[in-house]
């Protein structure tokens, strides 16, 4: 599940609320551009892992719109990440 925000896509990487991270945060941790596939259209995006208030609005958009998040906040004993995916070209 993707947040749209003003062509980027925010994702939040619950891994359904274990005590560990999905293996497609470390990818994108560690090499942080990527192709997704965003209503049809192949797109070009570099990943930025949301921090402090930046993140805790995402996250918190995120259970807006699935609240399973809110009872994975609760299982996970870490702080889910939430990444956001821009495009390339709005990057510079």
């Amino acid at each position: 599940l993707g947040v749209p925000h003003a062509g980027s896509l925010v994702v939040i990487a619950s891994n359904y609320g274990q005590d560990h991270n999905p293996a497609w945060y470390y990818n994108l941790r560690a090499h942080p551009g990527a192709s997704i596939i965003f209503e049809g259209e192949r797109r070009e995006v570099v990943a930025r892992e949301l921090s402090g208030d930046e993140r805790e609005r995402w996250y918190a958009r995120g259970v807006e719109i699935y609240p399973g998040w809110t009872s994975y906040r609760k299982r996970a004993p870490r702080t889910i990440p939430v990444i956001e995916l821009r495009p390339l070209d709005q990057n510079g």
